[in-house]
């Protein structure tokens, strides 16, 4: 992902080193930064883009898009909606795949504490 403030000259601001990981989404929640990717939910401080993989979801998640109302971060991913209130542990609200159920290690309910 890269960044510019004058138009002219762009900045990386994230970069993971597995070429391919993409970026789906961006989204400024107080003074952090999120990124939705391929990879998972990254974040970091605003201005120091030093981006950590949050470790409180499911390692092969897909965050597509990121939406925050009412102090709740929602994330729409290839498993599902996830939402977090605290913007550590989050919980599935919604499940995408008929072949899962609220049962499953990933399913519905809390799912940890991030690690960033």
């Amino acid at each position: 992902m890269l960044l510019t403030r004058d138009q002219e000259r762009f900045e990386y601001v994230f970069r993971d080193r597995n070429q391919a990981v993409k970026c789906f989404c961006v989204r400024r929640i107080g003074s952090r930064i999120y990124l939705g990717t391929s990879g998972g939910l990254y974040q970091a401080d605003m201005g120091v883009y030093d981006f950590k993989k949050t470790q409180a979801l499911p390692s092969d998640l897909e965050v597509y898009w990121l939406d925050y109302a009412d102090a709740v971060l929602y994330l729409a991913t290839n498993m599902g909606v996830y939402q977090s209130r605290d913007l550590k542990r989050f919980n599935r609200i919604f499940i995408s795949s008929r072949n899962e159920d609220n049962t499953s290690a990933a399913g519905a309910g809390e799912i940890g504490r991030a690690h960033v």
